[in-house]
């Protein structure tokens, strides 16, 4: 908390931990989603009424009848929407300073239901105070939450850790 610092450099550019985070999100569109490879399954489906809807329509109505049934199949949405529904979350995500790293983790996101975080002094802006104490008394009914803050300062009173000091 108070005192001097020395430092010696051991890894610079593309060796560094944030080139290679660099490394993981530049490759990310690399990885497919278990909806977009729904989606090309789709897309498979309709190819072959897609060409002959396609050429009757050329025969009917000629080049542009074509190309607008050509241009309405589903197949053409669903492969330019997928990756770009991703790079717009990753993009969202990042604009608040979340790192995400890759698609297939965006994907697993709806599954979790506990996020446990050990990382302070990164996640936390400034020192750490103790709001709250909550007591389970299955142990000890006498025990008040003065009196377990009174336990946990007594043993933490020696050290220099952030959450000691809160």
């Amino acid at each position: 908390m108070s005192g001097r610092l020395h430092l010696q450099v051991e890894k610079t550019g593309e060796s560094t931990l944030a080139a290679q985070i660099g490394e993981v999100l530049a490759n990310t569109l690399d990885h497919h989603l278990a909806l977009e490879d729904q989606g090309k399954r789709i897309v498979d489906g309709w190819a072959v009424p897609s060409v002959i809807l396609t050429g009757t329509a050329a025969i009917v109505r000629g080049f542009q009848g074509a190309m607008s049934v050509f241009c309405s199949h589903p197949g053409v949405d669903m492969m330019f929407i997928g990756p770009m529904t991703l790079l717009n979350f990753l993009n969202l995500a990042s604009r608040n300073q979340i790192l995400v790293k890759d698609g297939r983790s965006l994907e697993l996101m709806r599954e979790v239901d506990t996020i446990l975080f050990d990382k302070t002094g990164t996640l936390t802006l400034e020192q750490p105070q103790v709001k709250t104490v909550h007591l389970c008394h299955a142990l000890d009914a006498s025990l008040t939450e003065e009196t377990i803050l009174t336990y946990a300062a007594a043993a933490e009173q020696r050290q220099s850790h952030p959450i000691a000091k809160a």
